[in-house]
């Protein structure tokens, strides 16, 4: 065995005392993981600083927010000399120059993950913000006094700082940082120095501090100094000391380690991976005392710096839409060894780690993606494979690379998903799933690739499918569901269409909600989409008509049908008063035999295979809808103002009102056939079967509910207004 092997292994061994013995069963085990994976990196990869021991590049805190892509005066330190008997600046007492790759470890920063804009960082170097800060509050901030004279005035005199000075034996240094602090004109000078030596008004900075010790010697940054590392590190302590404890009594105690699962001296509860037990969300412990918060999430000490550390890494793995964030952590199934650790490291975190936001969901998907398998997906669809193999090789000259599915079938890795809006207070965490569905994530994805091929090449519904983004072949499923953007086009959002005073995310919020479901595998309640469906519908429109073009929909409602046949068809939709699977029989994609169908055998196709159009009281409505998208385009080629959607939209539609609605709409088609010479029978396939399943049985008593009858409305209407293909007729009479 060579002796770079023998030290790598040497290594893993060591980062991996972090990890619990046992295959992750919490986020706290993919924490440790994770920062494991962290530590390792450092310790394997980096070039650590010579004045530097490895335990403290481990522990300190990367700002990566701040790593310049050019000049970005990123830090800002007083210059200290404390070579002689007493402390003082150096000549130039203020220096500005770029946080880079090589300084970020010897700025021994350890950053408080839950840093409020008031609050200061555990280490002497302290983050401005998030924001850009100007220079005068740099130099003095007279309300917290964060910044540069806080250095000195503020930062020493810590708990922390102040137990380490007295015990350790470099103690001095704090004291003399100190000693300076309390020296009025010389705080003066620092600050009046920084305002003369940059040509800058505000920056985000890393403020800190460089010490000479020696007479001659080189100005040290924190990190090279042991004794400011073990400050921060007491610091660091001294905050977790606290817990979630909202009085003075002790938090900690003896207890049994929550992760280690041995017994010892526990920390107060800890606040969680994000905050989400932290004491402004004590509801989530229904017993807790919060005078003894050791006993509701006990960490051993050293368990709860881990945990901590992962707050600054777990912001390199997670995409964002609408104020969300979607943190997904993959993780090995089985226990980690040093060979599954070496794997996980190269082959997932690096990988992970390294990618952009833009980039980050393409690379979880192909961490468990395949490419379809062209036989099986032929023998599902009942298409002919000539069609299948002429769709895919379109797609392979677009550059779309094929289809492929986000498979989790055979896979040695599971994925932690979490869904958080961090820029509320306290932070709120809408999905914890320690393991995402990948099975019905990619049965999902299979169905809707089946449905979007056949629609696409049946032209049901025209050329709608090629006109618009609603529903894609191609459209990654899995990546849409997991960046909780599949639905998010295609329902309404709020509840309430006029109320706009709260656009923070909350938990009932519809594509939040949804997407939380599908990545546990559980079902989607059919009649609680289908009335965010007809919601949405109402509103695109109302806006429409408000806008004046008065345009019908179609697209939302068929990105809608693919969503609800999909879901429908791998069975993660709940049981309701319709079922909405369809079994498409391939007759509409292979016309090799057929030959040219006409619009009436479409038709009867149509509702043949879709389970929803069963009954006849669904049939009439979706008969309707289809009638009244037809005249509706029949209106539109002869320009005439108000289409006959507009008289009778979807939210008109009740059992009280169809009978009326049916009416007045035939009515409207027998004088338009009159209209046009030699087509007396406009319209035959759909007035027709109309009549038949109107005379059913009476609305009244129909067991459909209003929204459902909404919507098979709009399907029809979308139907129907498409329903103008290229595709020969019988006859004149049957147009």
């Amino acid at each position: 065995m060579s002796q770079a092997t023998t030290e790598e292994d040497e290594l893993i061994s060591t980062v991996l005392e972090e990890v619990p013995d046992r295959p992750v069963s919490s986020l706290y085990d993919v924490a440790c993981l994770y920062t494991a994976c962290d530590r390792y990196s450092r310790l394997a990869e980096s070039t650590i600083p010579e004045t530097m021991d490895s335990e403290a590049v481990s522990k300190v805190t990367v700002a990566t927010d701040l790593l310049p892509e050019e000049e970005s005066n990123s830090i800002v330190a007083a210059r200290v000399d404390l070579s002689g008997q007493d402390p003082e600046l150096a000549d130039s007492p203020v220096g500005v120059q770029n946080y880079t790759e090589d300084n970020r470890f010897k700025l021994g920063y350890l950053k408080n993950q839950r840093k409020t804009s008031s609050a200061t960082d555990y280490s002497i170097t302290n983050h401005s913000g998030t924001s850009e800060t100007d220079v005068e509050t740099i130099a003095h901030d007279s309300w917290g006094n964060r910044f540069l004279r806080g250095r000195f005035e503020v930062w020493p005199h810590r708990d922390g700082a102040q137990k380490i000075a007295e015990s350790h034996p470099d103690g001095e240094i704090i004291h003399q940082l100190a000693a300076l602090g309390e020296d009025e004109d010389a705080m003066e000078e620092l600050a009046e120095a920084l305002l003369n030596t940059v040509d800058f008004e505000e920056t985000r900075a890393l403020v800190t501090v460089k010490i000479r010790l020696e007479d001659d010697g080189d100005f040290l940054w924190p990190g090279e100094i042991p004794v400011l590392n073990e400050a921060a590190y007491e610091c660091r302590r001294e905050h977790f000391r606290d817990g979630i404890s909202m009085s003075d009594a002790e938090p900690t105690g003896e207890g049994t380690g929550f992760i280690t699962g041995t017994d010892g001296h526990v920390i107060g509860g800890s606040p969680g991976i994000l905050g989400q037990f932290g004491k402004l969300q004590p509801e989530l412990f229904p017993d807790l005392n919060k005078d003894d918060a050791w006993r509701s999430r006990p960490l051993k000490p050293k368990t709860a710096i881990v945990v901590d550390r992962f707050g600054s890494i777990i912001d390199e793995f997670y995409t964002g839409f609408q104020g969300v964030r979607f943190y997904l952590l993959p993780y090995p199934e089985t226990e980690l060894t040093a060979e599954t650790f070496s794997r996980f490291y190269t082959d997932v975190y690096k990988r992970l780690e390294g990618a952009s936001e833009s980039e980050f969901e393409d690379e979880i998907i192909e961490l468990f993606e395949r490419k379809v398998d062209i036989d099986r997906l032929v023998e599902k669809s009942a298409a002919s494979s000539d069609v299948l193999e002429e769709f895919l090789g379109d797609l392979e000259e677009e550059g779309e690379g094929g289809l492929t599915t986000f498979d989790g079938y055979d896979t040695w890795l599971r994925v932690y998903g979490l869904s958080v809006a961090k820029g509320l207070d306290p932070t709120q965490v809408f999905v914890d799933e320690p393991a995402i569905s990948l099975g019905s994530l990619t049965d999902l994805e299979a169905a809707y690739h089946n449905l979007g091929i056949s629609l696409q090449e049946s032209e049901l519904f025209g050329d709608l499918v090629e006109r618009t983004d609603y529903v894609r072949p191609s459209q990654d499923v899995a990546k849409e569901v997991l960046g909780g953007r599949w639905f998010y086009s295609t329902i309404a959002t709020s509840p309430d269409p006029d109320d706009t005073s709260d656009t923070d995310p909350a938990p009932d919020d519809a594509f939040l909600s949804l997407a939380g479901n599908l990545v546990k595998g559980n079902k989607i309640n059919a009649d609680q989409l289908i009335e965010l469906f007809t919601l949405k519908i109402e509103r695109e429109f109302r806006n429409n008509q408000s806008n004046g073009n008065g345009e019908f929909p179609s697209n939302v409602v068929l990105g809608q049908y693919a969503r609800l046949i999909a879901l429908a068809n791998t069975n993660l939709l709940s049981e309701s008063n319709i079922r909405y699977t369809c079994e498409h029989s391939g007759a509409f994609m292979d016309s090799s035999t057929t030959g040219d169908l006409s619009r009436e055998t479409r038709l009867e196709h149509f509702i043949e295979e879709h389970d929803a159009l069963a009954t006849p009281e669904a049939r009439a409505v979706f008969l309707l809808g289809g009638l009244v998208g037809r005249l509706t385009a029949f209106q539109h080629r002869e320009n005439v103002s108000r289409k006959l959607v507009e008289q009778h939209p979807p939210s008109s539609i009740t059992k009280q009102s169809i009978t009326s609605v049916t009416c007045q709409v035939m009515e409207k088609n027998e004088t338009y056939a009159q209209m046009e010479e030699g087509r007396g029978n406009m319209n035959k396939r759909y007035v027709s079967r109309l009549a038949d399943t109107m005379l059913d049985k009476q609305p009244t008593s129909w067991n459909l509910v209003t929204q459902e009858m909404r919507w098979l409305y709009s399907l029809g209407v979308a139907y129907g207004k498409s329903d103008t293909s290229n595709y020969t007729e019988e006859s004149p009479d049957s147009e």
